[in-house]
């Protein structure tokens, strides 16, 4: 089961010639994304069930280091600057992490680790840098139901923030399933607007790719609490979010939705009341 998703994922792949991501006026495309994918690859094909922790806003470089984490059985951390940094070192010191990328995205001093434990900490370009190239189907990986694949941690509103571990098994039959049942019709955009420390990221990223889909994402934080213009304007088929994104999109003018043309909107994660479904 592992085996044949992963080789349908690596067949789209580099199967498909159009956009891979949408981002402000850029595209990048899946030749793009595959240039960088195989650079990743290289560089994690060593090593199996590692913790590697990404601290990032979302790029392309993001998105093929999370699948080159996925393909080469290692084990993909999304971490938000949003936790602080008192909690972010806290679980960092309890992961020891094989790679921590953080793209610049908050002053983490990981001196403050009790122990000062040598990490591997680059941000991508310097990941990336003096690296070489390895094609998915090189992988010699054996994939177990139980391994790891992926951990989120809760916020920690009762102080400590918890890893909730997905195996692989959880994630490929959760991702199947709602290919399965759920008409996305293929090749088309998807919206990623919500931090990818959020578990919703997997509904969005991976059946959106194992479909040869668009990714769309916000050039902007405004965009993302308000994207409506961002679904008008990448022409957005699938939004997947919570009720509270919908009802700031109702309070807009009737006439700025006219150019939005979803055709598969699931929300989750808040409770969803009976006007915002008749919107």
């Amino acid at each position: 089961m592992i085996e044949k998703f992963y080789e349908k994922l690596i067949k789209v792949i580099y199967e498909q010639h159009g956009t891979f991501l949408k981002c402000g006026s850029e595209d990048f495309s899946y030749k793009d994304f595959r240039n960088i994918l195989e650079r990743f690859l290289w560089k994690f094909s060593k090593r199996r069930q590692k913790p590697i922790v990404i601290i990032s806003d979302k790029c392309l470089e993001m998105y093929a280091a999370i699948i080159a984490i996925l393909l080469t059985n290692n084990i993909w951390v999304p971490l938000s600057p949003k936790m602080g940094n008192k909690r972010l070192l806290n679980i960092i010191k309890r992961l020891e992490p094989e790679y921590i990328i953080d793209n610049n995205e908050c002053n983490l001093k990981y001196s403050d680790i009790e122990g000062e434990k040598a990490f591997n900490i680059s941000n991508f370009s310097g990941l990336l840098a003096n690296s070489r190239k390895m094609r998915p189907h090189s992988l010699k990986v054996d994939y177990s139901f139980l391994d790891t694949s992926m951990i989120y941690f809760t916020s920690g509103s009762t102080g400590t923030p918890k890893g909730v571990l997905i195996t692989q098994q959880s994630y490929i039959t959760n991702v199947s399933d709602m290919l399965r049942i759920i008409n996305y019709r293929s090749n088309k955009v998807f919206a990623d607007i919500h931090d990818t420390s959020f578990v919703i990221s997997i509904p969005v990223i991976l059946p959106c790719i194992v479909q040869g889909g668009t990714i769309s994402i916000p050039s902007n934080p405004l965009e993302a609490i308000y994207p409506l213009d961002l679904l008008s304007r990448h022409k957005i088929s699938c939004l997947i979010t919570v009720p509270s994104v919908i009802e700031r999109i109702k309070l807009s003018q009737q006439e700025n939705l006219e150019n939005v043309n979803l055709e598969c909107l699931i929300v989750c994660g808040e409770p969803c009341h009976i006007s915002t479904m008749k919107f």
